[in-house]
């Protein structure tokens, strides 16, 4: 996959998302994540959903959007296939992402879940600027 490289783990699942903008690296991570649950190309993008979190730095807020994204395919049954985000400072002087993330309702007969992703861990995550845009690391917990 362009832009996302899956790591050797022994365990888990481990990967690296890049991006020119720090937008395309957290969509990156997200795709990332969702390839890892289902067929990213069975995902239609049919329905919009809000978007908004805020957290004390751009690290901690990836890691929120991927908890969000697992939530939303966890507890709502809604698979992601793209977001649309917009980066700023809330009232408390944290960072925040808003916008919308695109995607559908899980439908059993299209989307054959791959591998069960229990959380988004804080073990080997990073978030940093290169020379190139943006990287991330993650690993998920299945």
């Amino acid at each position: 996959m362009q832009n996302i490289e899956f790591l050797e783990h022994t365990a888990d699942v481990k990967f690296k998302a890049v991006g020119k903008t720090m937008g395309e690296c957290f969509s990156n991570s997200a795709r990332a994540l969702v390839h890892t649950l289902v067929d990213e190309k069975t995902i239609s993008p049919k329905l919009n959903r809000p978007i908004e979190l805020d957290a004390e730095n751009y690290e901690d807020l990836l890691h929120k959007f991927l908890e969000e994204i697992l939530f939303q395919f966890q507890v709502e049954e809604f698979l992601t296939a793209k977001a649309e985000l917009k980066f700023g400072e809330s009232k408390n002087s944290w960072v925040q992402l808003s916008g919308k993330i695109i995607g559908e309702r899980i439908n059993s007969t299209r989307h054959e879940i791959k591998t069960d992703v229990k959380a988004v861990t804080w073990n080997d995550f990073s978030l940093k600027k290169t020379k190139e845009g943006w990287e991330s690391t993650v690993l998920l917990d299945v």
